[in-house]
């Protein structure tokens, strides 16, 4: 009977051993963790100055305009039919570095036909602070032309910027 109760306390025993060996194998720990986001952002700095044709020709004008964080404004004036090519340059506002930027082909908002392409010159990624270059390429048709052989042209080109 000695020996029963031997085995009996030596299993109560092993089985408290097996209760605590799981115990301090399962702990959980809770952490709150609260994490920064940075923000992608870029503006247009403004320029203008004379717009050269494919020919070098260069009668027309343009401005490179700030819309926000994600539009620059391009206006061509005194524009004829052609390719123009027009420089532009953003700025890196935001708060992490900007690893890709692209900016839409778009139509001219009055509707006249005219077309900007984007190509960006320099590559990223872009630090904060950075200035991003680049060129816009303007195709006026010679189908909406007003008397006088001139018009003026406005684009709302969106910016897309990526990490």
């Amino acid at each position: 009977m000695k020996k029963i109760g031997l085995l009996v306390l030596a299993v109560v025993l092993a089985l408290g051993l097996v209760g605590v060996g799981y115990a301090a194998w399962s702990q959980n720990v809770n952490a709150t963790v609260t994490v920064n986001a940075g923000t992608l952002a870029a503006s247009g700095y403004s320029t203008s100055g004379t717009a050269f044709d494919s020919y070098g020709m260069k009668d027309a004008t343009y401005a490179v305009a700030n819309a926000g964080y994600d539009t620059v404004t391009v206006t061509l004036s005194n524009a004829y039919p052609g390719t123009f090519t027009v420089p532009f340059y953003l700025v890196n506002d935001g708060t992490v570095p900007v690893g890709s930027v692209s900016i839409a082909n778009v139509n001219d908002a009055g509707g006249y036909g005219a077309v900007l392409y984007t190509a960006i010159t320099n590559s990223g990624p872009w630090d904060v602070g950075a200035y991003i270059s680049g060129t816009f390429t303007i195709v006026v048709p010679s189908t909406y032309m007003t008397p006088g052989g001139t018009n003026t042209y406005t684009f709302n080109a969106p910016i897309t910027l990526g990490q």
